[in-house]
């Protein structure tokens, strides 16, 4: 079950969620447990770790069924990814000052890098 919000820290700034304090056995699963020498104590402590076990995409089929026959299913086109990452190091095209799918860049000539000229989509015209 989670316990807690998935998070992006460094491994010395995690912490144990409340709801796993009274835990037991706490047990450490993923590749996170290899730096398990730098967690704070109540994470390094856990009652055993498997840093070798990921995540697999058959390992949410049951719970999705159970999910599934309390009514809990949602539309396809409802469904979002979580993605656990901090916001360093990479732009978006519109922070670049580039042009987005479709749309040509402000002063672009639609050239090519041969002099060719291209359309819109990047095909020679």
């Amino acid at each position: 079950c989670e316990l807690s919000a998935p998070v992006v820290a460094a491994p010395g700034d995690l912490t144990l969620p409340a709801a796993a304090r009274d835990a037991a056995p706490l047990l450490g699963i993923g590749s996170g447990y290899r730096l398990r020498g730098q967690f704070s104590a109540p994470l390094r402590n856990v009652s055993r770790a498997w840093p070798e076990l990921l995540p697999q995409a058959r390992d949410m089929l049951e719970p999705a069924r159970a999910a599934l026959a309390r009514g809990e299913g949602l539309r396809a086109a409802a469904a979002r990814p979580d993605y656990v990452q901090r916001r360093t190091g990479w732009k978006t095209l519109a922070e670049q000052g580039r042009a987005g799918p479709g749309r040509a860049r402000q002063g672009s000539t639609g050239q090519g890098s041969a002099g060719q000229r291209r359309d819109g989509r990047g095909r020679s015209a």
